[in-house]
């Protein structure tokens, strides 16, 4: 009988289970990213799993004791220790084994190292943007799903992959070369404009955006369920204000801060329009392209009596009382 640490089922369990535990974390942050890459390994040694669980036992020892211990049988001694192969070879088998796994070879190693530099250095190599790992996790995910017969939203969960869906990794060069020119003309028109009226400068005038192109968190009383977002930010071209739309991707559980329910929401930037200088981009890989942050974080904040005391209705009517 094969042991349970070798078994199929337990594995995609598990994986499911880490996937989970990332997309209930109440912040998407390091620790929700650790969830999915720790979540990710146990995925990618399925396939071996479902074609035989000896593909996983390690055999660069002497002793067969990892080999045997996979094809059912009981450690021979209480000595032996049973251990199971790296990522890395795992990696190597999969090219076998899984139609596809070729093209993301590369997207796996990446995510790999990335673990292994939160695991094993003093390195933070989690923090960097989304932009840079999710769409890789998701490629992988989904080549792996494709092999198992798995629905890739069913284990990660659709807002973490429509998120990774939704961002741009690589840029189109094409694509970025058009929005800079288009970028460039506006900005030239906006200044020729000026030049006209006497030298003033719209831009000057305009309120400055804070900063709104980061990926950061804000204290706001926002609809976390709002699909569409309207902010103001500074034109690329000009500098005026201009409307960036956000299209909201995922949301985290809530939790409680200080009496208060804390709950993160995750958007994606898919549009700016600039009414001053009529510069319009369409879409996440126009916003990549144009050199702007993709992701924008917004933290939701609301009283505990917000919540509960304002959906209570009264059980008397106070003018009977008058």
């Amino acid at each position: 009988m094969t042991q349970a640490m070798w078994n199929y089922d337990r594995f995609v369990s598990k994986a499911r289970l880490y996937f989970q535990r990332a997309e209930d974390h109440p912040a998407a942050d390091e620790a929700a990213t650790l969830w999915l890459l720790l979540g990710l390994e146990f995925l990618m040694r399925a396939p071996l799993a479902r074609v035989h669980p000896t593909l996983l036992a390690e055999t660069s020892r002497n002793d067969s004791a990892s080999l045997m211990h996979a094809a059912g049988f009981s450690s021979g001694s209480p000595n032996d220790k049973i251990k199971s192969i790296g990522i890395t070879t795992v990696c190597a088998r999969l090219l076998q084994v899984v139609d596809g796994f070729a093209e993301v070879r590369n997207d796996a190693a990446h995510l790999i190292n990335l673990r292994n530099s939160e695991l094993h250095t003093a390195d933070e190599p989690l923090g960097v943007a989304a932009e840079l790992w999710l769409p890789r996790f998701v490629r992988v995910v989904e080549t792996i799903c494709r092999h198992l017969g798995e629905e890739p939203t069913n284990l990660v969960g659709p807002e973490l992959m429509g998120h990774g869906r939704g961002l741009v990794q690589e840029q189109n060069e094409r694509l970025r070369h058009e929005v800079l020119q288009r970028i460039k003309e506006a900005a030239e028109g906006y200044a020729a404009s000026s030049t006209e009226q006497g030298g003033l400068s719209v831009a000057s005038s305009a309120s400055p955006s804070g900063g709104l192109f980061g990926t950061f968190a804000v204290w706001e009383l926002i609809d976390p369920d709002e699909p569409i977002r309207h902010e103001d930010t500074s034109c690329p071209a000009c500098g005026s204000q201009a409307d960036l739309v956000l299209q909201r991707v995922r949301a985290t559980s809530e939790r409680i801060i200080d009496g208060q329910l804390h709950r993160v929401v995750v958007y994606l930037a898919t549009g700016l329009s600039c009414p001053t200088c009529t510069l319009k981009l369409t879409g996440t890989p126009e916003i990549a392209a144009a050199g702007l942050d993709q992701q924008h974080i917004r933290t939701v904040q609301e009283s505990l009596e917000e919540r509960y005391l304002g959906n209570l209705e009264p059980d008397y009517d106070y003018d009977d009382y008058r």
